[in-house]
């Protein structure tokens, strides 16, 4: 383990402002929540939508590639 001081010093910053940051970051973690049910319910849902949206995208993509391919078969140059 290092101390504060030892990781300014490697950084080449302020001892200070090092501890001024790990002070606010620890401020800022100890207010996070954890996760609610209905965060998580929510980021599960999320989740199935956006495989289901790239699974559409890619059927999509088939489609429009066997459209061009009968329309050239049905008009040969």
């Amino acid at each position: 383990m290092f101390t504060i001081k030892e990781v300014a010093e490697s950084l080449g910053i302020s001892y200070f402002v090092l501890r001024q940051w790990r002070t606010e970051n620890l401020k800022k973690s100890e207010q996070q929540s954890p996760p609610t049910d209905k965060q998580l319910k929510e980021s599960e849902e999320l989740k199935k939508l956006r495989k289901e949206n790239l699974k559409l995208k890619e059927e999509n993509s088939i489609l429009k590639k066997f459209a061009a391919m009968l329309s050239r078969e049905q008009n040969p140059d």
